[in-house]
């Protein structure tokens, strides 16, 4: 059954890794709709922006599941995403290391940029040369195709699973929500499922740098000493280089 979407006015209330970390985010209905599952369950399932989704997910998309957690509150845990290309801006990354290499020795008092960084990986670090600024005219190019109507306004905010790694969407082309309704005593949603088409955002938690100098001694001190800081990642924009880039995020344990 179909309910007419100008009745309704729907707002999501989430929270990132932080306490002090929260999003707000209003979807733009489009269509609402409403069917029986197996009693005494509910699912409202409500569309917003100019695409439609698919009724399987695609490339790219942010898909992040709310169940109740047994206190009273909520947990949200993220899908793999994958070809969704994402980057790493360093312009921040070796501004910030530059006094900390000086400090430490890896690079001359004179030197005035960072020639590399060093990444975190399973079994050790990974050590990527900074590349420099591209020639004028050659650097990121926005895309000049029509942006379809974004289906919200706000941000949504999560962490994964309650842990340091999550997601933020501040803009989708398309959104659509499934809210599992039980009616078993007191109405109340027991499962919220989110979709986002064409999203734009950051990911958090997914890539680190590490904050200690190489020196004369050794290249890093062992991964477990090292001092890490994450990185910002950004999808579904196009920003200027030097970036680190990739385009799978698989949220294993």
């Amino acid at each position: 059954m179909r309910i007419d979407a100008s009745a309704i006015d729907v707002r999501v209330r989430t929270q990132g890794i932080s306490g002090d970390e929260r999003g707000l985010a209003t979807i733009f209905v489009k269509t609402v709709a409403w069917m029986r599952m197996a009693k005494p369950t509910v699912e409202l399932t409500i569309s917003a922006g100019v695409v439609a989704m698919k009724p399987q997910p695609s490339p790219g998309d942010v898909e992040i599941t709310f169940d109740k957690d047994g206190k009273g509150g909520w947990t949200a845990a993220l899908a793999d995403i994958t070809d969704c290309p994402f980057s790493a801006p360093l312009t921040p990354v070796v501004e910030r290391l530059l006094p900390i290499y000086q400090a430490g020795g890896g690079i001359g008092p004179e030197a005035d940029a960072v020639p590399y960084v060093f990444l975190p990986v399973q079994e050790g670090w990974l050590q990527i040369a900074v590349p420099g600024p591209l020639p004028d005219g050659q650097g990121a190019v926005a895309n000049n195709d029509e942006t379809p109507d974004s289906a919200m306004s706000g941000r949504i905010f999560v962490s994964h699973e309650g842990s340091n790694r999550g997601v933020v969407i501040d803009d989708a082309s398309a959104i659509e929500l499934k809210i599992d309704w039980s009616f078993a005593g007191k109405p109340t949603p027991s499962l919220i499922q989110l979709r986002a088409g064409t999203p734009k955002g950051q990911l958090l938690g997914m890539v680190y740098v590490s904050e200690s100098s190489p020196n004369a001694r050794e290249a890093l001190r062992r991964l477990a000493e090292g001092q890490l800081r994450p990185a910002i990642c950004l999808y579904g924009l196009a920003p200027s280089p030097p970036i680190l880039a990739s385009g799978d995020i698989r949220l294993e344990p």
